[in-house]
């Protein structure tokens, strides 16, 4: 992956796989090379990432901040430094600044690493105080690999099975911890020994504090600051030299994106690419509607996934499911192929979830929101020689700061949102163009978390927001199998409560019953496991899964959690051996 490594300690010169790079566009700086530190970052033209010295005291910044100019934000962290890193100044940082970024502040004298991240954590960032050795690196691959004793934790890794991603802090590993948004570590390598502080300098409670009076105003505001948003993202392309590219479907996010761009009244380029459908003919109708003048360009070729591909899951750092996974890197890399080496910022419409239908909604109808995941549990705890009980304790230990039901759900959604949509897909994306999402700016996403009930999120209150925004953009239907999701009819269907409840519990039966039968019902799928046996029964020894219970039941298994566990083998055992 892309982005800054730091070792700290004993054999710091000698930590495996730095100087490795995933593409052939991807460079690597060296910024120090000593017995006992060692810092650098791998990035290309284009990657926000840059350092300098304040007295003997190196500093890294790695992302973009959009609100406060290069010379403030320089003057600030020399600041922090001043006050010996004093909590309260690198908070008020944290709280002001709008953008995805960490800092890494280095003390080479002294043998210290003090890491902190913003308030959204949009960059993924991961520490290991292993003893006698400090990492911190925006790839868990990497550090895993430098430790001799990888402390895998069975339960952790059923956790990413039965989400997607890992809850909070954890990892697949003991050792191996993620930071959480604005957070910071400091470590200070000392008579052989690393001493280590960790702390989440804000932790959001997800309560709504003086909230919106109306949807009416909510959605005037939530324009306001969404527009607020693009410009700053928009600025800072002009004024650092890149080109916008923004991706569009015939969906709500990215349309609303091309809404906020027009009101900016700048030069960027359209740019759709088939997926799985091509939705083309939508999003050159939307860009009509509003009167883009930008150039539009698609991109079409035919997109076979390659599931067995290990290389992909090692490139981009284990998180994502292997079909999902080579689809989307495909699609990049032929953008990548079309724009070639220019200066790219890469705009999208991560963040729309937050306002229109979260895919927890299913959630609400448990009043233990646990219950909803006893299922997956059951089958992840199998897979993974671990117990179902270890996971229902850990998943409730995950939300015990938040006080009520809607924070709970909030929290989890982010969660959901932060870890496996922004931090593994948009790490991929990172790979070849820095991604902006203006709906995940500061302002906006804190609008929504603290002044907005949940019972207001929805479709209807979607379209609400693009109305103020543009009513041109309402003007394109968007499409499902066969209905336009624009009409009221359809909208009101989408938000209904029951019947979500229902279909979440018809879902529930199905798999219940398909989970409870014991034969082999599929011929094709048994073959399918034949095709993975290799990947699979090369962990045999490692006690880390059930080979046994997963050949016996894996033509049972739904597609996306075959291919959840195939790229989670093949990541495992490239980092094992």
């Amino acid at each position: 992956m892309i982005g800054t490594t730091i070792v700290l300690g004993q054999g710091a010169s000698k930590a495996k796989g730095l100087n490795t790079l995933k593409e052939a566009w991807h460079e690597r700086e060296s910024l120090l090379n000593e017995d006992d530190l060692n810092v650098g970052f791998i990035s290309y033209d284009g990657y926000p990432i840059k350092s300098w010295a304040y007295n003997s005291i190196l500093i890294v910044f790695e992302g973009i901040v959009y609100n406060i100019e290069d010379k403030v934000l320089k003057n600030t962290i020399s600041s922090i430094i001043d006050s010996n890193y004093e909590k309260t100044e690198i908070l008020n940082l944290i709280k002001n600044a709008d953008g995805d970024f960490c800092v890494y502040i280095i003390d080479k004298d002294n043998k210290e690493v003090i890491a902190f991240n913003d308030i959204l954590g949009g960059l993924p960032l991961f520490y290991c105080n292993n003893r006698n050795t400090f990492f911190i690196s925006r790839q868990f691959g990497l550090i895993a690999s430098n430790i001799k004793e990888k402390a895998w934790n069975n339960a952790h890794i059923a956790e990413f099975l039965s989400f997607g991603h890992n809850l909070k802090t954890r990892t697949f590993s003991d050792k191996v911890f993620k930071l959480e948004p604005a957070s910071y570590v400091h470590a200070k390598y000392n008579n052989e020994i690393i001493n280590c502080q960790y702390l989440n300098l804000y932790v959001d409670d997800f309560k709504v504090h003086n909230g919106y009076n109306s949807k009416r105003e909510a959605v005037k505001d939530l324009v306001r600051l969404f527009e607020e948003s693009c410009s700053r993202r928009v600025d800072y392309a002009k004024n650092n030299g890149y080109r916008i590219v923004n991706t569009i479907s015939g969906g709500f996010d990215s349309r609303t994106v091309v809404g906020g761009l027009e009101k900016c009244e700048c030069d960027y380029t359209n740019l759709t690419y088939e997926y799985l459908q091509d939705e083309s003919a939508t999003a050159k109708a939307v860009c009509k509607a509003v009167g883009s003048k930008g150039e539009y360009v698609k991109l079409s070729f035919k997109n076979e996934p390659d599931l067995y591909d290990s290389r992909l899951s090692i490139n981009t750092d284990g998180r994502i499911n292997s079909y999902t996974n080579s689809i989307c890197y495909h699609d990049m890399l032929s953008v990548r192929e079309y724009f070639g080496n220019e200066r790219i910022l890469y705009f999208g419409g991560f963040g729309g979830e937050f306002i229109r239908h979260p895919k927890f909604e299913t959630l609400l109808p448990f009043n233990d929101l646990g219950m909803a995941y006893t299922p997956s549990f059951i089958l992840s705890s199998k897979v993974c020689c671990t117990k179902e009980n270890v996971l229902k304790d850990l998943f409730s230990r995950s939300f015990g700061g938040c006080v009520t039901r809607e924070s709970k759900f909030k929290d989890l959604y982010n969660e959901y949102y932060q870890n496996l949509v922004r931090c593994s897909g948009e790490d991929r994306t990172r790979m070849f163009y820095f991604t902006v999402q203006p709906m995940m700016g500061k302002d906006f996403i804190m609008a929504i978390r603290h002044r907005i009930p949940l019972k207001w999120v929805g479709f209807e209150f979607y379209k609400m927001f693009l109305q103020e925004l543009d009513p041109r953009l309402l003007t394109i239907g968007i499409f499902g199998e066969s209905e336009d999701f624009l009409e009221d009819k359809n909208l009101k269907k989408l938000d209904s409560k029951k019947k979500v409840k229902e279909y979440y519990l018809s879902v529930l039966r199905y798999f219940l019953q398909k989970y409870k039968r014991r034969e082999l019902n599929n011929k094709e799928e048994t073959i399918n496991y034949r095709d993975v046996s290799d990947i699979l029964e090369s962990q045999l020894s490692s006690g880390l899964f059930n080979i046994k219970y997963i050949k016996d039941h894996y033509p049972k298994f739904s597609k996306s959690f075959k291919y959840q566990l195939i790229s989670l083998v093949q990541y495992i055992s490239s980092i094992r051996n």
